[in-house]
């Protein structure tokens, strides 16, 4: 009896050890029976994402394809350092590439992964934005989905160095609540980039903020605009000259700018 219950404890204590990490390592050399460690990395971020604690890290170690989709259920940091080009590149039609679907208290970073699509007419979503209390998406390229950041949920999303190529929409503000007057969710982008597409900004309801200085941006109930082969967003409002026709809010010091106009360009 007393061995037995011996060697329950030891399996107990291994089993705990290989499901607590807060932090855990993937590599296209690693195999999803390892413990993601630093030495021992798995295969897939999902695994990895599996046995990391919340709030802890998933860190990509090398160059490869890291498969087609993972769902992010918790606080979580997936990190791509710079020089590593690490990229989850879908085959088959339709679905999301990665969605985040956690807690509302739960806040998720992206750092340096990429998205390649097969098309955006096989109706596929780079990143699908859920319950969340925050998601940032930093440098990232998502290219050739239907949609590339569609946010789901009356949620705030942070996207800086995100840029979205060959998409039908390029950011989807579709959210819950349609009244722009109690809506919470709020998109703010910093150096990003949506080009080649056919809307670039899709706002069923939500604003969207850019710049450091602006309360709100763009307020999105109902609208789609930016069309094709336009649009750079950075972080000051002065660079609406490259979306004619859009209105912003900007700040009144701003000479640029008339009753929220982009003008004098």
């Amino acid at each position: 009896m007393n061995r037995a219950v011996f060697t329950l404890a030891l399996f107990l204590t291994a089993v705990s050890a290989f499901a607590q990490n807060q932090r855990t390592f993937v590599s296209g050399q690693g195999l999803d029976t390892n413990p993601c460690s630093v030495t021992s990395p798995c295969r897939s971020i999902a695994t990895a994402l599996g046995v990391t604690n919340p709030a802890g890290e998933v860190v990509i170690l090398d160059s490869a394809g890291y498969g087609q989709s993972v769902t992010i259920n918790k606080s979580a940091n997936i990190v791509v350092p710079a020089g590593i080009f690490a990229a989850m590149t879908p085959v088959s039609p339709n679905g999301t590439r990665i969605t985040v679907l956690a807690l509302s208290t739960d806040v998720i970073r992206v750092d340096g992964l990429q998205i390649l699509g097969t098309g955006a007419a096989n109706g596929q979503t780079g990143v699908n934005i859920g319950t969340c209390l925050r998601t940032h998406l930093t440098n990232m390229q998502i290219k050739s989905v239907a949609n590339g950041v569609k946010v789901s949920a009356d949620v705030r999303v942070v996207l800086n160095g995100v840029d979205i190529s060959e998409f039908s929409n390029g950011i989807w503000m579709a959210g819950t609540n349609v009244d722009p007057t109690t809506t919470t969710l709020r998109v703010f982008g910093a150096g990003c980039s949506l080009i080649g597409g056919a809307v670039g900004i899709r706002g069923d309801t939500g604003n969207i903020q850019m710049g450091t200085d602006l309360s709100y941006g763009i307020d999105g109930n109902r609208m789609a605009f930016i069309s094709t082969n336009s649009v750079v967003l950075t972080t000051h409002v002065g660079t609406c000259s490259q979306i004619p026709g859009a209105f912003f809010s900007a700040p009144s010091s701003d000479a640029r700018t008339a009753n929220g106009t982009c003008t004098g360009y």
